[in-house]
C-alpha cells in the first residue's frame, strides 16, 4: 500500500480539468492526460522504457526513439517500418462490432522506433470498437500487429520495475505514476484510504475527476466482491451508485432472489464501510406479512442476534409529500444504546413490539409513509484504514453472507 496521505492534486500526474464541453470532451481529455503521463515516464526512465518496449510489448528495438501525442501521423513516421498498434484499456480483448459516429479518429500518442511505427490507442471509460482499430490501421498503412494490454497488467509491470530499480528519480517517477494510477481507480482494488473517505468529508462541489476516481475505485471493489467464489450465484452485485457533486454515501445493491422482501446494500460513508440488510414495504400486505414471518420465527431470530451482537436493527418510515424527504427511525437493536444492552443481556428482541410499530406504519396511523427494517453490519472508519485490499473484500464479503443468512432465517426460505 502506498502513502495516500496528501492531496490528489499533489501528485505529479493528477490532472485539472478546464471548462468541459460534454461528457466525451471530458473521457478524451482524461485519455489525454493517462497517455502524457506514460510518455513522461517512458521519456525519463531509460530502464523502465527499455524493459516497457522489449518485455511488456514483446517488441524489438535499440537506438533513439521519439514519442508524439494527438499527432495524424508524426514527423518522425516511416511507412516502412513494422506497424504496432497497442491498445491498453481496462479489460483485454474486449473490442466491439458496433461502429462509432467519428470517421475520423486521432491516435492518442506515438511511439517511433528505429524499426516500428507504434501507434497507442488509451481507453479509460469507452470501448474499443473494431471500426476505430480498423481506421488506426489505415493510418498506419498496413494491417498492424496487435498488442492489447489492460491497466492492471500495466501496474503490476511498474511494481516489479519499481522493485528493482536503483535510479531515485526513476523510482520518484514510478512511484507517482503507480499511485496516480491506484488512486484514479485503473487498478484492481488497492483498499480503501483516508482520501477516498474525506469525499464525503465537505458539501462544496466535488470535482468531476475527484467523483470519477472514487466511482472507479468503488466499482473495482464490487468487481472483487462480484468474483468471489464463496457467494453464491444468487448473489450479484448490482449496478455502483451515482455520485452526484455531492453525495453522502456510494452504494451498490444486492438483489435476493429467494428472499424477495430483502435487499442486500454495501454502502461507503464518510465513517463506515457497511452492509445492510433492508426491506422496504410499500404496502400494509407486505408489512403484516413481513411481522408474522418474525413473529413466527422469533426464537431463531433472538438466538442469531444474540451470536451477532454487533448488528444494529431499525424500523424506518419515510414521509411523503413533503417538501424535504423526511425519515424516522425506531432503533430496535443497537448495542450503543442502554435499552439495547438491557435487551441483550435478557436474550430479547420485543418482537410485540416490532409488529406494534409496522402495525402502525401500515395502517397509516404515522401518516402517509413509505415503511421499511434495516439490519446494518459495519466496518468503522478507523478499523477501515488499517486494511488491505484483501481483507476489506473478506470482511465485505462475510457481512454479506451474514445478511443472506438472515434474511432466509427471517422468512423461513
Amino acid at each position: 500500500m502506498h502513502d495516500y496521505n496528501y492531496k490528489k492534486e499533489e501528485n505529479l500526474f493528477w490532472f485539472y480539468r478546464g471548462q468541459r464541453d460534454s461528457t466525451e470532451f471530458d473521457d478524451t481529455q482524461l485519455e489525454n492526460n493517462f497517455t502524457k503521463a506514460l510518455f513522461i515516464v517512458l521519456k525519463s526512465c531509460e530502464n523502465f522504457r527499455n524493459d516497457f518496449l522489449s518485455s511488456f510489448l514483446k517488441v524489438k528495438c535499440h537506438g533513439e526513439m521519439a514519442f508524439e501525442m494527438q499527432k495524424t501521423k508524426p514527423v518522425d513516421f516511416d511507412p516502412d517500418k513494422k506497424p504496432v498498434l497497442f491498445i491498453l484499456s481496462e479489460e483485454i480483448r474486449k473490442v466491439h462490432s458496433k461502429r462509432t459516429k467519428k470517421h475520423k479518429s486521432i491516435p492518442d500518442g506515438w511511439i517511433i522506433t528505429s524499426n516500428q511505427n507504434i501507434l497507442v490507442e488509451v481507453k479509460i471509460t469507452g470501448t474499443i470498437t473494431e471500426d476505430q482499430l480498423r481506421r488506426h490501421e489505415k493510418r498506419l498503412g498496413k494491417k498492424a500487429k496487435r498488442i492489447y494490454r489492460t491497466w492492471n497488467e500495466l501496474t503490476v509491470f511498474i511494481k516489479d520495475q519499481l522493485a528493482k530499480s536503483q535510479n531515485e528519480v526513476e523510482s520518484f517517477l514510478l512511484n507517482q505514476f503507480l499511485v496516480f494510477l491506484e488512486v484514479e481507480g485503473m487498478t484492481k482494488f488497492s483498499g480503501f484510504n483516508e482520501s477516498d473517505l474525506n469525499f464525503f468529508k465537505s458539501k462544496k462541489n466535488a470535482t468531476h475527476e475527484t467523483r470519477n476516481a472514487l466511482r472507479r475505485k468503488f466499482t473495482n471493489f464490487k468487481e472483487a466482491i462480484s468474483k468471489n467464489r464463496k457467494l453464491s450465484r444468487h448473489l450479484k452485485p448490482g449496478e455502483v451508485g451515482v455520485l452526484k457533486k455531492y453525495a453522502e454515501s456510494i452504494w451498490f445493491p444486492i438483489p435476493l432472489k429467494k428472499t424477495p422482501y430483502f435487499n442486500i446494500s454495501v454502502v461507503l460513508e464518510l465513517e463506515e464501510l457497511s452492509v445492510s440488510l433492508s426491506s422496504p414495504l410499500h404496502s400494509t400486505s407486505d408489512g403484516i406479512k413481513f411481522v408474522k414471518n418474525l413473529n413466527d420465527r422469533q426464537k431463531n431470530i433472538v438466538k442469531f442476534f444474540r451470536k451477532h451482537p454487533d448488528l444494529v436493527v431499525t424500523l424506518f418510515k419515510r414521509e411523503e409529500g413533503a417538501k424535504k424527504e423526511s425519515w424516522i427511525r425506531y432503533d430496535m437493536w443497537n448495542p450503543v444504546q442502554t435499552i439495547s444492552a438491557e435487551m441483550m443481556s435478557k436474550g430479547l428482541v420485543d418482537m410485540a413490539d416490532l409488529r406494534k410499530q409496522f402495525e402502525k406504519i401500515d395502517s397509516g396511523v404515522l401518516g402517509r409513509s413509505k415503511a421499511g427494517i434495516s439490519i446494518k453490519y459495519s466496518i468503522p472508519r478507523a478499523e477501515l484504514m488499517q486494511m488491505d485490499a484483501s481483507r476489506t473484500v473478506k470482511e465485505t464479503i462475510d457481512g454479506i453472507k451474514l445478511m443472506d443468512q438472515l434474511a432466509r432465517k427471517i422468512t423461513g426460505k
